[in-house]
This record gives C-alpha cells, sequence and structure tokens, in this order.
C-alpha cells in the first residue's frame, strides 16, 4: 500500500494527532491484500489478528443477529476508511463484531 493512502487514511479518521513519522513508520509493516467480489473478508465472532485500510473498493459491513441467525447489511465501507479496529484496541474483546463482505474486487 503506497504512503499516501495509508497516511490519508490515518490522518483523516484515526489518528489525526499523530505526527507523519510515526504514520509513516507504521506503513512499513503494511502489505496489501487483494479480494475478489462477494469474498468474506472476516466474520464476525472469529478471532481478530489485524486491521485493514481499503485503497480501492467496497465492502458490507454483515451483522448476524444471535437470536434469529438472520444476516444484514448495516454499513458499507469505501476507500480510505478503515475496518478490524476494535479487534485490536480491545483486549478484552478480541472477537470480530461484524462480517466483512466485499461488494466489488476490493484492495
Amino acid at each position: 500500500m503506497d504512503d499516501t493512502s495509508v497516511y490519508r487514511a490515518f490522518y483523516q479518521n484515526l489518528f489525526h494527532d499523530m505526527d507523519r513519522t510515526f504514520i509513516t513508520d507504521f506503513t512499513t509493516k503494511t502489505r496489501v491484500k487483494s479480494f475478489e467480489a462477494k469474498e468474506v473478508v472476516v466474520r464476525q465472532g472469529d478471532e481478530g489478528d489485524c486491521f485493514y485500510i481499503v485503497k480501492a473498493g467496497a465492502l458490507n459491513v454483515v451483522l448476524r443477529d444471535s437470536n434469529s441467525e438472520q444476516e444484514r447489511v448495516v454499513a458499507r465501507i469505501k476507500q480510505h476508511q478503515y475496518f478490524g479496529e476494535l479487534a485490536l484496541l480491545a483486549p478484552y474483546q478480541p472477537l470480530r463484531q461484524a462480517t466483512i463482505v466485499t461488494v466489488v474486487r476490493s484492495t
């Protein structure tokens, strides 16, 4: 992932009070992953071990009702948005809170 995409996502959304050095340092630890349309990226209830920034594409946030087991789309994630931070930031709740499914090919 290029530095500009990562910096924009972090600066505008998550770490707006961090300096560019911190964010640039962080980008050296990132890697690019691509997913085909309708591919599950993370599944609700699974253990979380990484954080995603969307470079291109669109993904649906899907919640499963624990009583009825029915699923519904509750949000859409687009370019320069992110997900997966809760599993990393909340050690008391390391499980994925939603399923994320690509709408189109996404990176």
